[in-house]
């Protein structure tokens, strides 16, 4: 059988490895947060020093953990 393009099965076998950055299954969405947050850096400097975010609906929280 197929596997679905996101098939939340597929998180659930690799919950344990998410926060794991050199996990296969999620190693391209860490090297993409990584691109991410150096350009809100770049951005927005030190703008968000010292204020809260809210991260609402934004995935799995990669980039909420940085802001």
């Amino acid at each position: 059988m197929a596997t679905r393009a996101n098939d939340l099965a597929i998180y659930e076998r690799h919950a344990a490895d998410w926060w794991n950055e050199s996990a296969p299954a999620f190693r391209s969405l860490h090297r993409v947060n990584e691109f991410r947050t150096a350009l809100l850096d770049e951005w927005l400097g030190k703008r968000l020093h010292d204020k809260r975010v809210l991260d609402l609906g934004c995935g799995g929280g990669l980039l909420s953990a940085y802001l």
